[in-house]
């Protein structure tokens, strides 16, 4: 006789919606790992803006970073592993020479260069003939800020027209680039333009690492030729002591040296800095007993113009990165507006004066 014969019919009824209860759980359950499983093997578009700084009295530098996003494969590590840097340099009319703000339809970015690479923010310097950054330069899993870096120098073709005219900036306004690698086993920490007309480059390396430490920051100082190119004309050795990361740097204004806050006390460059010193007992710096009493570094790439207003970027829209404009708006980029706001209490470059109380530096300085 068949067993099922004899079962109960209401408790067949009553373990059935369990049944189905659990099935809709597991349902569930692999519906989740298959989008968590998405989210792991598809990567989506993604971007990112660095800080923007004041090329002149009416135009901004801004950069923006593309790149390719995913959540990690480790379940126990959230966050994301992005790949496929491109970054892209554009640059913003913001007002006219007379410092009237400009109608919409020419208050439109324009990009003047793309390279392959993340950038690192802060390291964007807009000269009146070219601008300065460090470009990453590792595999495509290299994060921004990762060690493997080198100097990027886009020249200008042409230093931008006044924002009155027809066409406020040019948008194919740069020659090829420039580039400065590290030596092997040298680590790029930053490349600062001198200020003013002075045509010197200061870039600073260590050999050290969070595991070997050498105790020593490395300076070298390039000098812009004539015909465009650029060469090492020097190199300091400063002790250090620390963690091999990027003390606080300032031209002098004059830029005939160079301030540099080590953990106890200021170093200043001596001598000519287009000369390496000529003997080891010479070092080429000594303390200072007067120095800057705010770290500005130089007098372009500042986030406040020279009449003191800030910039500040406005988002209106979210850009998708895999669509590229076409036609007469291939170097428009309308995915952002501004504002221009006082800052009263800065101090830019200009106008920081020299003090003597290691103490006292950033007083003031906002």
């Amino acid at each position: 006789m068949n067993g099922h014969a004899n079962e109960n019919p209401s408790a067949i009824g009553a373990a059935l919606p369990k049944r189905i209860r659990k099935l809709r759980h597991l349902c569930l359950l692999l519906v989740l790992i298959m989008f968590s499983a998405c989210r792991v093997l598809f990567s989506r578009p993604a971007e990112s803006w660095l800080d923007p700084g004041w090329w002149n009295y009416t135009t901004v530098v801004e950069v923006q970073m593309r790149y390719d996003t995913r959540v990690s494969w480790n379940p126990l590590n959230q966050s994301s592993v992005s790949s496929g840097f491109e970054s892209r340099i554009y640059l913003q009319p913001v007002r006219s020479a007379a410092g009237q703000a400009l109608p919409e339809s020419r208050a439109q970015a324009f990009e003047l260069s793309r390279y392959p690479g993340w950038t690192l923010n802060g390291s964007v310097y807009a000269l009146s003939d070219r601008i300065v950054l460090i470009r990453g330069t590792g595999d495509s899993q290299d994060r921004p800020g990762g060690v493997h870096r080198e100097v990027f120098i886009q020249p200008l073709a042409a230093t931008p027209a006044t924002a009155d005219a027809d066409q406020t900036v040019l948008a194919d306004g740069g020659a090829d680039p420039m580039v400065l690698k590290p030596a092997d086993g040298e680590y790029l920490l930053a490349a600062i333009p001198a200020p003013g007309e002075v045509d010197l480059l200061a870039v600073f390396l260590t050999r050290s690492t969070l595991e070997q430490r050498y105790g020593e920051l490395l300076l070298d100082v390039y000098r812009y030729r004539g015909d465009g190119a650029i060469r090492k004309v020097s190199r300091r050795k400063i002790a250090w002591q620390g963690d091999p990361g990027m003390p606080d740097v300032a031209w002098a204004r004059s830029g005939d040296r160079i301030y540099i806050k080590r953990l106890r006390d200021i170093v200043e460059t001596t001598g000519d800095l287009t000369q390496t010193p000529a003997s080891s007992g010479e070092t080429g710096h000594r303390v200072a007993t007067s120095f800057p009493g705010c770290f500005r570094a130089t007098d372009s790439g500042s986030p406040v113009s020279l009449d003191g207003m800030l910039y500040v970027p406005e988002p209106v829209g979210s850009a998708d990165s895999s669509q590229e404009p076409t036609g007469d708006e291939a170097a428009a980029r309308t995915t952002r507006g501004f504002r221009l706001e006082p800052a009263p209490g800065w101090r830019n470059f200009a106008d920081v004066r020299l003090i003597s109380d290691f103490n006292r530096i950033g007083y003031g300085c906002r």
